[in-house]
């Protein structure tokens, strides 16, 4: 069976909403985890911090 005009154009909309849903799981992706990063960093600068005015009051003693 010959391929319709519309044929082909259906298959290839099929092929771009496919790869845009693959783009849209990958973007989800990374944005999961720069969240989970931010988590991290945000855990690491509460130590950071925790660490000087440990330091600090170790010094006004």
């Amino acid at each position: 069976m010959p391929q319709t005009p519309q044929r082909r154009a259906a298959r290839m909309l099929a092929m771009v909403a496919e790869h845009k849903g693959k783009m849209v799981e990958a973007i989800e992706d990374v944005r999961l985890d720069k969240a989970s990063l931010d988590e991290m960093n945000n855990k690491v600068i509460a130590a950071i911090r925790a660490k000087f005015a440990e330091v600090a009051r170790d010094a006004s003693l």
